[in-house]
């Protein structure tokens, strides 16, 4: 019985005891379970009967998560129900299936069957043709069934006599071995009022009923079959339409999403987010906050493929050049000069790196005049000269200045630009560059006390050149950060094709010889554009002619569907992404005109033009250069500083808080050391020092007014000595006054003066001893 797996071990220990014996035969009993494969340890278990029904719920408390912690949704089934008996099992059964673990989705509940979910209406059109194709195959199937049945009986009915005819009769089943599936095509041919009664007369009349069923069946099934060839194309224009489509799930949300994800606000949330994460998670210490770098920056993109960024840039001017009632003549100009001129100053590149891909655009007989004249000056995009390359138009410019004049005097500094005569007072200034300044240092460094070849506080030379931007600027930058990476997916999906010799885009061959591929379906459109825009093997085709399909589609030659139809058939479930490239352009066009119209995005241009000029920026360079943004910038903005990383092809953004250093480049204590000392002997506030949230800035014990002017001569009689020198700790940042230094005023008296003095001296001594006589 054991053998047959009619009981199971425990049964047979059991048995066995009564005829071994436990006391006299421990270890013949011992032997026998060792033979067996019993282990005491199991004894305890319950174990169903063999081929036995359970009666109850599985003990679900009882089964344990896996051991190895890969998937939650795993469970290890307790002994009583993994070692059940089975007698439908064989040694290849059990020695292949699974009897330790058992899963199950975590979102659902067992007691729940699997239920789909249909996330769109392709997909549900998807859905609706597969359960459309599914009825008439299970209605054709089931009456081939019927057919197959019927017709011996047919064949038998004619063999008979009248006698046999009259007496054969037919079992409910009608001698078949599927009653359901006879009835259910019996029903579905007649329909539901008369069904009943032709099922009953092929039981109780065969012979009459089953050839004029049989014929009607057969005609039934012609029908059917011809529908079928009928809705077959249907089905598949269907399917080829919704397939793709269907997989591109995401495009419907992120039509309406994307509206959000290019706004100023949302970029600027992004960026504080992250900016909070890093204060967050590197605490606060105000004692010791030179011992601490500052948070860094806090986003970085990449633009390895500098090409495509030009391409970018020449699809914006596409765009524009197609929406001219939109945007005149002016603004597409302005527009076109300031993104020719602000990319390449921002990536540090040579105007001409960009001008193959610029001058082959139609710019108009002015904008080729401008660009042939910028071809003279030297540095290329970096020039402030001849009124263009600022990005703004001289009139408007000049207008612009003359109406914000007045604002200006009475809001900036003394010595403000904003009080400039004109337009061309801004370029003289752009041309210059950063002056050196001596007015902003109020202590000298010693040399003597320098190492030979160290350079002096503020002199030292940076490595990384930023550009401190305002809010717009950085909205621009992440606009085209943006573009930049929607058409990168796209270019290297295409390369990936490219390697592949397009070989799962291009068309069946065998569909096309039975023509069933689309002579103007994505697959032969691929196989067109090979042909022309092909330059080798390896050639990006699917980039080139993405670029060619988005200038159709703004020249209004090409509808939307038909654009987005191509776009998921080369590029899969990550075409969405270029979807709405055209709401992304009209944005960064939008943010351009709003740096024209921002007479501080105007100030912050010309100051990144005169940083750019600098051929070897110091510390102090950028200093200023951040301190005069910060003045334009003013406190309702925040600072952003930009670098452009040139070997890695990276650009990194940092919102700037006023605890941030202008110059964070230090690699050791020294270094660090280094930099505060230069920001400390200048004028402006000490950098690496934390500022309290109820510090206020520190103002002159004294009113300007009242100071004398520079030229003002100092008396010969008065001898200023500033000799008083101090030190500051390399690891404590405390400062100590040097010994043996002093600094002081004499004034000496002249020769009148003393001799006056003598007089009042004398006469004075003269009145004392007057008063002694008369006491």
């Amino acid at each position: 019985m054991f053998g047959h797996d009619m009981i199971d071990a425990k049964t047979l220990i059991q048995k066995a005891e009564v005829f071994i014996g436990d006391a006299a035969a421990g270890d013949l009993l011992k032997r026998f379970k060792e033979f067996v494969g019993y282990d005491d340890r199991e004894g305890d278990v319950e174990m169903g009967p063999p081929g036995s029904i359970r009666t109850g719920p599985p003990d679900t408390a009882s089964a344990k998560v896996a051991d190895n912690g890969e998937s939650p949704s795993y469970r290890r089934l307790p002994e009583s129900e993994s070692r059940l008996a089975c007698s439908g099992r064989d040694q290849l059964c059990k020695s292949v299936l699974n009897n330790d673990w058992v899963s199950h989705p975590t979102w659902a509940s067992e007691d729940a069957g699997f239920v789909t979910h249909r996330k769109n209406s392709n997909e549900e059109a998807l859905h609706k043709t597969e359960e459309e194709r599914h009825e008439f195959h299970v209605i054709l199937e089931a009456m081939s069934r019927t057919i197959a049945h019927l017709e011996p009986l047919n064949l038998r009915i004619d063999e008979m006599s009248n006698e046999e005819r009259a007496v054969f009769k037919l079992k409910p089943d009608l001698g078949g071995y599927s009653k359901a599936l006879y009835q259910k095509t019996i029903k579905k041919v007649y329909g539901d009022n008369y069904w009943a009664e032709i099922w009953q007369g092929l039981q109780d009349c065969p012979s009459v009923a089953v050839p004029v069923v049989l014929a009607r069946l057969k005609r039934k099934e012609e029908d059917w079959k011809r529908v079928q060839r009928e809705y077959n194309p249907v089905w598949r224009e269907i399917d080829a339409k919704n397939f793709y489509r269907s997989l591109d799930y995401q495009a419907s949300n992120f039509k309406q999403k994307d509206k959000g994800w290019i706004t100023a606000k949302y970029f600027v949330t992004e960026i504080e987010s992250v900016r909070t994460e890093q204060l967050q998670k590197r605490g606060y210490d105000p004692h010791a906050a030179f011992t601490q770098s500052s948070p860094g920056f806090q986003l970085e993109y990449n633009f390895e493929d500098t090409e495509l960024l030009t391409d970018s840039l020449e699809l914006v001017h596409h765009y524009l050049d197609n929406h001219q009632l939109q945007y005149g003549l002016q603004e597409r100009r302005r527009l076109n000069r300031f993104m020719r001129s602000f990319i390449p100053l921002l990536l540090m590149q040579s105007h001409s790196d960009q001008a193959p891909k610029w001058t082959s655009v139609d710019l108009g007989p002015d904008e080729e005049d401008d660009a042939e004249g910028n071809k003279g000056h030297s540095g290329g995009g970096r020039s402030a000269s001849g009124g263009q390359t600022g990005g703004v138009a001289a009139s408007d410019l000049r207008n612009k200045l003359l109406e914000t004049a007045r604002e200006r005097r009475t809001t900036s500094a003394p010595n403000s630009r904003s009080t400039s005569p004109g337009l061309f007072h801004h370029e003289r200034e752009a041309q210059r560059g950063f002056e050196p300044q001596t007015d902003d240092i109020w202590i000298q460094e010693s040399v003597s006390s320098l190492p030979e070849g160290t350079p002096r506080s503020g002199q030292t030379p940076v490595r990384r050149r930023p550009f401190f931007a305002n809010e717009r600027f950085y909205t621009l930058l992440r606009l085209i950060q943006t573009m930049y990476l929607r058409l990168n997916i796209c270019k290297e999906q295409g390369a990936k094709h490219a390697a592949q010799n397009h070989g799962a885009l291009l068309p069946n061959p065998v569909a096309v010889d039975l023509g069933l591929e689309d002579p103007n379906g994505p697959a032969s459109v691929l196989e067109r554009a090979i042909s022309t825009l092909s330059d080798g093997p390896g050639s990006n085709v699917l980039w080139k002619y993405l670029r060619g399909a988005l200038v159709k589609l703004w020249d209004n030659d090409m509808d939307t569907s038909t654009f987005e139809e191509q776009c998921r058939w080369f590029f899969g479930h990550q075409s969405y992404y270029i979807f709405t490239l055209d709401k992304l352009i009209i944005a960064l066009i939008k943010q351009v005109h709003t740096i024209f119209t921002d007479s501080k995005s105007q100030e912050l241009w010309l100051l990144l033009q005169k940083a750019r000029r600098i051929e070897t920026p110091t510390t102090h360079d950028i200093i200023r250069y951040r301190r005069e943004a910060e003045r334009w910038i003013g406190s309702a903005d925040g600072l952003y500083r930009i670098e452009w990383n040139r070997l890695g092809k990276a650009m990194r953004i940092q919102l700037v808080g006023p605890d941030d250093a202008s110059v964070d480049e230090a690699a050791s204590a020294s270094e660090r050391w280094r930099e505060y000392v230069d920001t400390f002997i200048t004028r402006h506030r000490t950098e690496w020092l934390p500022m309290a949230k109820d510090s206020r800035p520190l103002r002159s014990p004294f009113i300007r007014r009242c100071l004398p002017e520079e030229d003002t001569p100092q008396s010969s009689h008065c001898v200023v000595q500033n000799n008083l020198a101090i030190r500051i700790s390399l690891g404590t940042y405390k400062m100590f006054y040097e010994a043996g230094t002093e600094e002081f005023i004499w004034q000496r008296r002249s020769a009148a003066d003393d001799k006056l003095l003598r007089e009042r001296a004398a006469a004075k001594h003269e009145e004392r001893k007057q008063c002694r006589l008369l006491q």
